[in-house]
């Protein structure tokens, strides 16, 4: 902490990283080696189909607003 090249971190980007420390520890502490694996492989399943899945959302927003703007 007493590095002086790393620069300062605001008090929001600190809070935030608290709670998602802390709901990371309550989420962990209660499941098993196996509860583990399966949470970390559906978080990376989601991850890895993120863009598809944002470029879908996309299309539908732009479809509409699109119906939307049709109509008085």
């Amino acid at each position: 902490m007493d590095d002086k090249l790393l620069g300062a971190t605001s008090n929001a980007v600190e809070r935030a990283n608290r709670r998602f420390r802390k709901a990371q520890n309550s989420i962990y502490s209660a499941r098993t080696k196996r509860h583990l694996e399966q949470r970390l492989s559906l978080d990376m399943r989601r991850e890895r189909h993120a863009t598809a899945r944002d470029s879908s959302m996309k299309v539908l927003h732009h479809e509409r607003s699109k119906s939307e703007s049709d109509h008085p």
